[in-house]
């Protein structure tokens, strides 16, 4: 237990930081492209209270109870993960669906990047999961609002300048720090207690076809 809260203090640490320097580095873009100043604008006006409100009230009120229904459907007597799996960088893909990971070959109890392979299986797929909420802010520079794909592109990706990576980093620290904090008040209030998550079993996040990340929070 002591290592668990160890490391989930230093992953608190972690998020802190990156939240505040990656508001700082959004603070400073002055983009060429009036849709990533619109949503620049819609991000540092963000309501983090709020999105953490809605977190906690999904955890307590919606998510628990369908993973514990997942849980009686299956004979699996331990996980070690419940990933959430979105699918690509929009607006219109905030759900970030649940699965439940068992059997991992390669689980370390660390927060450090390594391979955690595909050596794994999901007892359930796709199930009710996280709305990724900073997502929703960045309808303005979605592939669907341009006519012009090389535009897009242009924004997306082909140009570093854009201020597109900055947009995204602020969003996944937002992410990564409003989940920890909900989590750990949920973990703390015993609410994960049914879900036969294991002790030092993860929470985390990634895109379709990225494989298994590192977790934003620690089960104790």
């Amino acid at each position: 237990m002591t290592e668990i809260n160890e490391l989930n203090k230093t992953l608190l640490h972690r998020w802190s930081n990156h939240l505040e320097q990656s508001k700082e580095m959004l603070e400073q873009i002055d983009s060429a492209y009036p849709e990533v100043m619109e949503v620049k604008q819609r991000l540092l006006n963000y309501d983090l209270k709020q999105f953490k409100k809605n977190v906690d009230d999904r955890l307590k009120n919606k998510l628990i109870e369908e993973w514990v229904k997942y849980n009686s459907k299956g004979n699996i007597s331990d996980y070690d993960m419940i990933y959430f799996e979105y699918h690509e960088q929009s607006s219109e893909h905030s759900h970030a669906y649940s699965y439940g990971i068992y059997d991992m070959k390669e689980y370390q109890l660390s927060i450090e990047n390594y391979d955690m392979g595909y050596d794994y299986k999901f007892d359930w797929e796709a199930g009710e999961g996280l709305i990724l909420g900073p997502f929703e802010t960045t309808e303005a520079i979605d592939y669907g609002k341009f006519e012009d794909e090389k535009y897009h592109n242009l924004i997306s990706y082909e140009d570093p300048k854009s201020g597109a990576k900055e947009i995204w980093d602020y969003i996944y620290a937002i992410c990564n720090f409003v989940f920890y904090e909900s989590f750990k008040d949920a973990d703390d209030l015993g609410l994960f207690e049914n879900i036969k998550l294991r002790s030092g079993g993860f929470f985390s996040y990634n895109i379709h076809d990225d494989g298994l990340s590192m977790p934003f929070y620690i089960k104790k």
